[in-house]
C-alpha cells in the first residue's frame, strides 16, 4: 500500500508492520509483534501521518507512520479483517470482516457503528465526499451503502454476475465494476444505472481496478 503522496510503502506481514521509502526501499520505521498476528490489510490516512492495520484475528490498530508506534489501544472485530479504508476527512475508518462493516474513530480507536451484510467482505471503496460506500463480498456481490444512515441503497452489477472489484472515480461521478472474467461496467452512483459496459478480449483474469489521478484512463491489474 502506497502513501497518498507516493513516497512511502506500507508492508503488512505476519508478525510486523514496516514503512519503506518507495524510491530506495529503505526501512523508515518498523514494529515487530511479540506474537504472530497475521496482518491482513493496511491503509494510510489521507495526510500520510498515520495508518491502520487489520489482522486475521480481528484486531484493528492505529499507528504513527513515522515511528510505527501505536496511537491508541487496539480495537477488535468479530473475525478476520480484510479491507480497511480511511475517509477523506480522516475521521472515520471503515473496516470489513466476515459479518459486517465497522466504523472507527481514527483519533481514539473507538468503535462508532457496525452495519452491513453477514458475508465476508473482500473489498471496499468510498466515494470522495464520504457519503457512499461500496463493498464487494465473498459471494461476489457489490452493495452500495449510505454512510450517513448506515443503510443499504442497492445491489450493483448485472443480475447474477460475479463482481470482483469496485472503485469510485476521483470526482465520484462514476463507479467502475469488474464482473466475472471478461466484463466491465461503469455505473452512475446516484442511480445505479449503467453508463457504459465492455468486454475484454483476453483470457487473463483481472480482479482489481483503479482510477489514476487524472481519471482519463482506467488501470486494471491481475
Amino acid at each position: 500500500m502506497f502513501s497518498p503522496d507516493g513516497t512511502r510503502v506500507l508492508i503488512c506481514e505476519r508478525d510486523s508492520v514496516r514503512v519503506l521509502d518507495a524510491a530506495t526501499g529503505r526501512t523508515i520505521c518498523e514494529r515487530k509483534e511479540s506474537r504472530n498476528l497475521w496482518h491482513t490489510c493496511g491503509a494510510f490516512a489521507p495526510d500520510g501521518k498515520t495508518f491502520v492495520t487489520g489482522t486475521y484475528g480481528g484486531i484493528i490498530q492505529f499507528w504513527n507512520a513515522e515511528t510505527a508506534e501505536r496511537i491508541v489501544a487496539p480495537g477488535r472485530h468479530g473475525g478476520q479483517v480484510f479491507p480497511a479504508i480511511f475517509s477523506r476527512d480522516e475521521k472515520p475508518v471503515y473496516t470489513g470482516c466476515h459479518d459486517c462493516i465497522r466504523t472507527w474513530n481514527a483519533q481514539t480507536g473507538e468503535l462508532l457503528k457496525k452495519f452491513g451484510t453477514p458475508r465476508a467482505l473482500q473489498r471496499m471503496s468510498l466515494s470522495p465526499d464520504g457519503a457512499l460506500l461500496v463493498s464487494v463480498n465473498s459471494e461476489c456481490e457489490a452493495e452500495m451503502w449510505d454512510t450517513g444512515r448506515f443503510e443499504k441503497l442497492r445491489t450493483l452489477g448485472k443480475t447474477g454476475s460475479a463482481v470482483r472489484s469496485a472503485d469510485f472515480s476521483p470526482d465520484g461521478k462514476v463507479l467502475i465494476l469488474y464482473e466475472q472474467e471478461k466484463y466491465g461496467e461503469m455505473v452512475e452512483p446516484a442511480t445505479g444505472m449503467t453508463v457504459c459496459a465492455w468486454s475484454f478480449r483476453t483470457n487473463r483474469r483481472y480482479i482489481i481496478s483503479r482510477f489514476p489521478p487524472m481519471e482519463r484512463r482506467l488501470r486494471l491489474g491481475r
